[in-house]
């Protein structure tokens, strides 16, 4: 499962072009990517990650139309 994850997170970063800076993720994630961001030295973000995600999902849900 891990190596599937990791494999994802590179396909992403081919597909958009460019390795961001840091990455936001909860933290079963980041134990499933943590060989690939240890390697490469990313920087992962977990702790704040329930309420950014929350926070984005509201204002997804208030910018509907309906």
């Amino acid at each position: 499962m891990a190596e599937i994850v990791q494999r994802e997170l590179i396909k992403m970063f081919q597909s958009i072009g460019s390795i961001p800076d840091n990455l936001l993720m909860n933290r079963k994630t980041a134990q499933l990517i943590s060989p690939l961001t240890k390697r490469l030295r990313f920087a992962v973000q977990t702790d704040n990650y329930v309420s950014i995600a929350k926070m984005a999902i509201e204002e997804m849900e208030n910018s509907l139309p309906f």
